[in-house]
């Protein structure tokens, strides 16, 4: 265990710097040492380091962020340990966990090879990154342990991963490697490299010193990219895999998951802006502070804004965070973690015209991997999607066979998108007609909601037509008497029996107690009414 000091004398503040993708600017100065974050032209910050080759007495500052945004090692990992991606506490404890981790893995030959730890370069002379280097082998069931044990990612999906290459392993303990390249090259630029060490429990996670970060991501396509439609971006790969797995995708799908590698850079999204001009967005990033920081940022790149957010101490010093949005014209809005939700970020986005992504967090734990984890750690081992999947087919079934047709073609035509809601635990809007005769229609406007392990289809307003005059009248009396008598009209009646409702204004409701309704219509509305009750006869001589 060591002591902060013991870490500042171990640990440069500018190595720590470029494991989170920050790079030497070489038009620093002599007794300092400039680094960027992102695009040059646009960085996302920049940090100037005083006593650059004596970690022991290096401080730091940020020009970009907020005068708080100084101090030594300590205060530079606090300041950023949202992007540790594996980061699980907060404040000091937090500090010290990913400064502990960081030796861990730089003090084993776990994933360094020989090559790179010997030339591991300095401040004037960065290393060089070289795939060779690291000797990226085929992911087989042998050496995938990591994936499917740790991560709980099924072999189907691993599989469809790595027919495409988008998987490796590399070094003596099959430490997994997902490839980073510039959006539109085949060169390999970085490795975002992920693994755990039971021994002394260490989740490992890293990049190759020398690696590009701020301009390449992992992408995973399956179609060629002129052929992409969707754009799921993740803050790392497993994340993007886990996601796959829960929504049901498979290798047809024309979607593209993107890794940014635990923190986006603008230099990313512009690239991925220059390869994938006409495809839509959807933001995946962790249900955090963090992540609802990234939607922002990466919402205003698309729309060629520089606006820039991130997250601070509300107070320096304090555990309680602020998500900070700086406009370029100037303007600072600011928005508590404690009112911070998918809601206020979709209203803010609206407000600001920048609308046009699709943000999706999952129902259940903090990232994709973990909602997967947690899924088949209570649920046994089945997919959240093939228990909505069947359910949906269910609801299907269930309307064809009462002659609901049009109902559930139209269920069918928007399938993968009424399971996504569902999925998202949200309600999908839904209007169609349920019935018709010659001379009326009868249609509704409603919501498919999961209620247990069931689809079920609620009607809040009823419209009926008259085809002769085109004048129309409300019918959701009809719908809420019959839901007060327990009589539901897609489980409990057939499209023919609203249409000899809309025929002859009456409906009879057969079981155990006969039930009788009429119907009045009137230019304010149809209304139904009870008329008779029977009680069917016991057949006594067959029951015995």
């Amino acid at each position: 265990m060591y002591t902060f000091n013991e870490f500042r004398a171990r640990i440069p503040i500018q190595e720590i710097a470029r494991s989170l993708g920050y790079w030497v600017n070489p038009a620093g100065g002599e007794k300092f040492l400039s680094l960027f974050l992102g695009n040059p032209k646009h960085p996302e910050d920049e940090i100037v380091i005083f006593n650059p080759k004596d970690p022991a007495k290096s401080t730091y500052f940020s020009r970009m962020a907020p005068a708080t945004d100084k101090g030594n090692l300590i205060n530079f990992v606090q300041n950023r340990l949202d992007r540790f991606g594996s980061t699980t506490k907060g404040g000091f404890a937090g500090v010290n966990e990913v400064l502990s981790r960081y030796l861990s893995a730089d003090n084993t030959s776990i994933n360094v090879p020989s090559y790179q730890s010997q030339n591991r370069g300095n401040d004037n002379h960065p290393v060089t990154f070289d795939i060779k280097a690291w000797a990226p082998k085929t992911l087989n069931d042998s050496n995938n342990e990591f994936l499917t044990v740790r991560r709980k990612l099924s072999p189907k999906t691993i599989d469809d991963f790595r027919s495409r290459c988008h998987i490796y392993v590399t070094g003596k303990h099959n430490t997994i490697a997902f490839p980073f390249r510039k959006p539109g090259q085949m060169e390999i630029t970085n490795l975002e490299m992920r693994n755990y060490f039971p021994e002394n429990d260490v989740n490992y996670k890293s990049f190759c010193k020398g690696g590009d970060k701020s301009s390449s991501c992992w992408i995973a396509n399956f179609v060629p990219y002129n052929q992409v439609t969707d754009l799921y971006l993740f803050e790392s790969a497993i994340d993007a895999m886990s996601f796959y797995e829960l929504q049901g995708f498979s290798k047809q799908t024309t979607s593209a998951f993107i890794s940014v590698g635990g923190h986006v850079t603008q230099g990313q999204i512009e690239k991925l802006i220059k390869v994938f001009p006409n495809t839509k967005w959807h933001c995946c990033f962790d249900k955090d502070l963090s992540g609802y920081s990234f939607d922002i940022s990466v919402a205003c790149w698309l729309k060629g804004k520089n606006n820039k957010s991130y997250k601070a101490p509300e107070v320096p010093g304090s555990e309680k965070k602020v998500l900070h949005i700086h406009h370029e014209d100037g303007k600072h809005e600011t928005i508590h973690e404690d009112h911070v939700s998918l809601d206020t970020i979709k209203e803010y986005m609206k407000r600001n015209d920048l609308d046009d992504i699709e943000i999706i967090k999952p129902a259940r734990g903090k990232d994709w991997n973990e909602s997967l984890v947690l899924y088949k750690r209570f649920d046994m081992n089945l997919s959240p999607t093939e228990k909505i999947t069947q359910a949906v087919e269910d609801i299907i079934s269930r309307l064809d066979l009462r002659g609901y047709h049009g109902l559930s073609e139209q269920i069918q035509t928007k399938r993968n998108e009424i399971i996504k809601s569902l999925y998202q635990r949200l309600p999908y809007p839904f209007n169609g007609i349920i019935a018709q005769s010659n001379m009326y229609e009868m249609s509704g406007v409603g919501k498919l909601k999961m209620i247990g392990k069931e689809v079920c289809l609620e009607i809040e307003n009823v419209n009926i037509l008259d085809k002769c005059t085109q004048k129309n009248a409300s019918g959701t009396h009809i719908v809420n008497f019959l839901r007060k008598e327990n009589i539901d009209i897609f489980r409990n009646l057939s499209s023919n029996d609203l249409k000899g409702l809309l025929e002859k204004k009456s409906l009879t409701v057969s079981g155990p107690i006969e039930k009788n309704f009429q119907c009045t219509a009137s230019p304010n509305g149809w209304k139904l009414t009870l008329s008779t009750l029977k009680i069917k006869e016991l057949d006594m001589e067959s029951s015995l």
